[in-house]
C-alpha cells in the first residue's frame, strides 16, 4: 500500500498524458474509475470520475482542434442538434434564480450536467466500429464487477476491505446493510450499469462459452444491486429485462433460442441472490403488497409530497422553474424523483426540451433497428434494441428513486444511440433498397465476429478507413 502511495503521482501523470494524446482511452479510463467512487468516500464534488473527465474533456477538445474530420462529425452531430436546448434551459434558469450560495449550488449542479452532456458527445464523436463499443460495455460490466465483488465477498464472511485499508460503514442508514464503504446508492447505479451493458453485449455478440462467464459475473454483480438496498435500480433492473424481453420475442427467429436462455439464467439468479442479503434488505427491496416496511413507505410519501412543492414551483416559475438545486434552496431537500426535479427545477421549457431529446433517442434507436433487421445487420439490431431497453428503464425507474438526466448510464446511452444513428444513416446510403440480399456498407469491419450473424464472405478490410480512422457518414470513403 505504501509503494502504491508513492508511485500514485507517476501514475497519474502516465494517464494524464495517455489520456490527452488519446481521447477515447480516456473514455475508457472514465469507465473503469467507477470502482473507486462506489467503495471510497470522496469529496462531494470531486469524484475521481469528474476529475477524470475534465482532462478527457479537454483531450477530446485538444483532438477536435487538431482532427478535421473529428470536428466535421461535431458539426454534424445529431446529439449535438437534439442536446443544446436542455443546458441553455438550465443555465437560464440558474441565472434567473437565487443569488448567493443558492447560485453557487446551482452552478456546481450544471457543472456536473454538463460533464455528463459532454460524455455523451464525445463517445458520438470517437466510437466508430462495434469493436469500440463492444470495448466499452466491457470495460463498464469489469468495472461494475470490481465495485460489487467487496460487498459480495464480505456477505460470504470473506473481509476484502481491510487489506486495503478500506473502512467499513458499521451504520444501519434507511434499512441498508452496515457493510459497505462508500455511497450505497453510487454501488446501485453502478451495478444496475453492468448489467444493462452486460444484457446488451451478451446479446449482440452470441458466444456460448463467454455467455456462460457472463452469467456467472451477472450472478455477482447482481448481488452487488441487491446489497446495496437501491430500490429504484432493483425495480429498473426488472423493467429492463421486461422490456427486453418484449422486444426480443418481436426480433428475428436467429438467436432466440439463446437470447431466452440468458434472460432465463439471469432471472434465476435473482432469488438466490435476494436470499443471501441480509434480512433487513429483503425488507427493504419489498416495494409492492402487505410487506413493504416504514422505509419504502416513507419515500412514497415524501415523493408525493415532493410532487406538489414541485408544482408550487412551477406557478413561480412557469418557463424555467426555479434553476437546478433550485428544490434544495426553497425546501432544503433534494429531488429524489424526476417529476419533482423537471417540474420543480427546469420548467416547461425544460420538459419540453428534455422530452424532445428522449424522444429523438427513441426515434434513431426504432429507426435504425427497423433498418438493421431488413438489412440482416443483426448485431447492430441487438445493439440498437439493448440501448432502447436501458433508456426505457432509466426513464422508468427515475419516477420513483431518483433524477434520470443526472445519471451517467443515460447519458452514455445517448452517446451510444447516436452512434448507432450514424450507422444506419451510413448505411442507408450504400444498400440498395430493391436488394434481395442484405449488402454490407462499405465502412463495416470485416473482422471476424464482427460480421453480422451468418455472414461468412465478406472482405476483410477493416472498416475502408485507416486504422484508427474515423467513417466518413457523407460517404465519401474511397
Amino acid at each position: 500500500m505504501t509503494l502504491f502511495v508513492y508511485l500514485f503521482p507517476a501514475i497519474v501523470l502516465v494517464l494524464a498524458w495517455r489520456i490527452l494524446k488519446n481521447p477515447y482511452f480516456g473514455l475508457l479510463v472514465m469507465i473503469a474509475v467507477n470502482p473507486v467512487e462506489a467503495l471510497i468516500p470522496l469529496p462531494p464534488g470531486y469524484s475521481a470520475g469528474r476529475v477524470v473527465g475534465v482532462m478527457v474533456a479537454v483531450g477530446w477538445i485538444i483532438h477536435l482542434w487538431r482532427n478535421p474530420e473529428a470536428k466535421s462529425r461535431m458539426v454534424h452531430s445529431k446529439l449535438r442538434r437534439s442536446v443544446w436546448a436542455f443546458p441553455t434551459v438550465c443555465a437560464i434558469g440558474i441565472l434567473l434564480g437565487a443569488g448567493g450560495p443558492a447560485a453557487a449550488k446551482g452552478g456546481e449542479a450544471f457543472i456536473k450536467l454538463m460533464l455528463l452532456v459532454t460524455l455523451a458527445l464525445m463517445i458520438e464523436n470517437m466510437v466508430d466500429t462495434p469493436k469500440q463499443m463492444s470495448r466499452m460495455l466491457q470495460v463498464l460490466v469489469l468495472a461494475s464487477l470490481v465495485a460489487v465483488i467487496f460487498p459480495f465477498a464480505y456477505n460470504l464472511g470473506l473481509d476484502l476491505y481491510t487489506p486495503l485499508g478500506i473502512s467499513l460503514d458499521a451504520v444501519t442508514r434507511g434499512g441498508r446493510a452496515g457493510n459497505l464503504a462508500g455511497d450505497a446508492n453510487t454501488l446501485g447505479v453502478t451495478a444496475v450499469s453492468g448489467l444493462f451493458a452486460l444484457m446488451i453485449n451478451l446479446n449482440a455478440r452470441r458466444k456460448l462459452l463467454s455467455g456462460l462467464l457472463q452469467i456467472g459475473m451477472a450472478l455477482v454483480i447482481l448481488s452487488g444491486l441487491i446489497l446495496s438496498g437501491n430500490r429504484t435500480h432493483f425495480a429498473g433492473f426488472f423493467v429492463f429485462m421486461a422490456v427486453f424481453a418484449g422486444l426480443r420475442l418481436l426480433g428475428p427467429a436467429r438467436g432466440m433460442s439463446y437470447s431466452i436462455f440468458v434472460l432465463l439464467a439471469l432471472l434465476l439468479t435473482v432469488p438466490w441472490a435476494y436470499h443471501r442479503a441480509p434480512e433487513r434488505i429483503q425488507e427493504r427491496l419489498i416495494v409492492i403488497g402487505p410487506n413493504v416496511n416504514k422505509y419504502t413507505e416513507g419515500r412514497a410519501d415524501l415523493i408525493k409530497e415532493q410532487r406538489g412543492m414541485a408544482f408550487d414551483l412551477l406557478k413561480e416559475n412557469p418557463l424555467f422553474g426555479a434553476g437546478l438545486r433550485g428544490f434544495e434552496t426553497h425546501f432544503a431537500l433534494m429531488a429524489h424523483d424526476s417529476v419533482s426535479g423537471l417540474v420543480g427545477e427546469t420548467g416547461m421549457l425544460g420538459l419540453f426540451s428534455i422530452g424532445w431529446l428522449v424522444f429523438s433517442c427513441f426515434a434513431w434507436l426504432i429507426h435504425s433497428s427497423r433498418f438493421f433487421l431488413r438489412s440482416g445487420f443483426l448485431e447492430w439490431y441487438y445493439y440498437a434494441m439493448g440501448f432502447l431497453a436501458s433508456v426505457a428503464a432509466t426513464l422508468v425507474s427515475g419516477l420513483g428513486g431518483y433524477v434520470f438526466y443526472s445519471s451517467r448510464w443515460f447519458w452514455f446511452a445517448l452517446g451510444m444511440s447516436a452512434v448507432i444513428a450514424r450507422w444506419h444513416e451510413a448505411g442507408v446510403h450504400r444498400v440498395p433498397a430493391n436488394a434481395s440480399e442484405p449488402a454490407l456498407p462499405r465502412f463495416v469491419s470485416g473482422w471476424g465476429s464482427l460480421q453480422p450473424s451468418g455472414w461468412s464472405t465478406v472482405p476483410r478490410s477493416p472498416f475502408n478507413t485507416p486504422r484508427g480512422g474515423m467513417i466518413n457518414v457523407a460517404g465519401s470513403n474511397p
